[in-house]
């Protein structure tokens, strides 16, 4: 979409943004369903202790119903993001998460567990619905429109969101890897791995801007010759159209640097972030003086950690933007194939909660 906009392609970005949406809307129902029909079986894949299945599906079976919105939330604020407006998506999900809170105020004292769904799925419909009429209404935004299914614009989707699919699911599967191993672990330890594995996850998303900059501006520098941006960029150059390249190749180069050094800042910021909580604030954390000497062994690796997702990230934005799908998705498989039998020998090991 990026891409096409980028090179004044408006129709083709909005039939980008209508099949994509529709795309995402039937991937959330089948989801939906596929969860409703095998939720049991789904959630003892996880590894998780059969005690803790009854008290885990109703508030995962309330969940399930938000796929759809959750889904087609995404792809709209990509695609907000796709067009330079960052502004949109942080009104709707600050409305969003203040929605949030509210709600899970009203509905936890009365329905518990399940009030915590509930008020997820209310959020995430309301920033679907919301997001979906900043595509129709803005000016200058290029929004879906009503039309018929184009086999030609799915096929080109599938170009990209098969090798993706590949390249997220891969990603999340050594996530799960993880928590699975984590969850066989000691009940103390279990509870200090999660303290901290909260505290990683919430932190690590710090960095998905850096991605979705290098989806949003990398393709335009590579694919589209703006003469007069590139002027900008470089006004002490005497401009020739033989030069064009070689000052979308210094832009290019200087975005691409912005994002690396802003990752490996963001990533040694929050890497001590963390590791403050784990040795100095633990309390602040879990108020269990037990697992405080857990999480200070666990303050060294969470910090590289997290040093390393600061790297990651946008370097994972900047092969996505160059398409560079094959080396992705062998790169994915290849660690998630490396790393699942490392997690599950670390459990073995004496320093078995480190070692994961």
């Amino acid at each position: 979409m990026s891409r096409r906009i980028r090179g004044g392609d408006k129709q083709g970005a909005s039939n980008a943004i209508t099949h994509a949406i529709g795309l995402a809307f039937v991937c959330g129902v089948v989801m939906l369903v596929i969860f409703l029909s095998f939720n049991e079986k789904l959630l003892a894949l996880t590894g998780v202790s059969s005690a803790l299945i009854p008290i885990a599906l109703p508030y995962l079976l309330v969940r399930a119903i938000g796929f759809p919105a959750s889904l087609v939330s995404l792809v709209s604020q990509s695609s907000l993001l796709a067009q330079g407006d960052s502004l949109t998506p942080l009104k709707v999900m600050t409305l969003t998460c203040a929605t949030y809170a509210i709600l899970d105020v009203m509905l936890v004292a009365k329905m518990g567990l399940a009030g915590v769904a509930w008020a997820t799925i209310g959020s995430q419909y309301l920033s679907a619905t919301l997001l979906l009429v900043a595509l129709a209404k803005t000016k200058n935004i290029v929004g879906p429109t009503l039309q018929r299914v184009k086999t030609s614009e799915l096929k080109t989707l599938w170009s990209s969101l098969g090798p993706l699919a590949i390249v997220y699911a891969a990603k999340n599967s050594t996530y799960a890897t993880i928590s699975t191993c984590a969850t066989a672990l000691a009940p103390l330890q279990v509870a200090a791995h999660q303290c901290l594995w909260s505290l990683f996850a919430v932190s690590s998303f710090t960095f998905t801007p850096l991605e979705q900059c290098a989806l949003t501006f990398l393709p335009g520098v590579r694919n589209r010759i703006d003469y007069q941006a590139m002027s900008k960029v470089c006004p002490s150059l005497v401009v020739a159209k033989s030069d064009w390249h070689l000052l979308i190749c210094v832009h290019f180069g200087r975005l691409w640097q912005t994002l690396i050094c802003a990752g490996l800042i963001g990533g040694l910021f929050m890497g001590l972030f963390v590791a403050t909580f784990a040795l100095i604030l633990p309390f602040v954390l879990t108020p269990d003086v037990r697992l405080w000497a857990y999480m200070s062994n666990l303050a060294l690796p969470v910090s590289l950690a997290l040093c390393m997702a600061g790297l990651d990230i946008p370097i994972n934005g900047h092969l996505l933007a160059r398409r560079k799908y094959s080396f992705l998705v062998r790169y994915r498989l290849q660690d998630w194939c490396n790393a699942s039998p490392t997690y599950y020998y670390c459990v073995m090991l004496p320093s078995n909660l480190s070692g994961i």
